[in-house]
């Protein structure tokens, strides 16, 4: 759950957005909190920031094993 108190998943997307390198992308998932909602939906441009909302714990871990860190 992104919320007040989970800033870090905000902070994350403005530092991915904020890099000129259009080839680091950045997948967000989980549920958002009405507070922080426009702001996740304004920082998520669905090139290099996509939100994709709640997913299931299986599906997670197919974005995990996808990651290239």
């Amino acid at each position: 759950k992104i919320d007040a108190w989970k800033r870090q998943t905000i902070l994350l997307m403005e530092a991915v957005k904020s890099i000129q390198d259009r080839q680091i992308k950045l997948v967000v998932f989980g549920s958002v909190t009405e507070e922080l909602r426009t702001k996740v939906e304004e920082l998520a441009d669905g090139e290099q920031i996509q939100y994709i909302g709640w997913i299931q714990a299986d599906e997670s871990y197919l974005l995990f094993s996808s990651a290239d860190l």
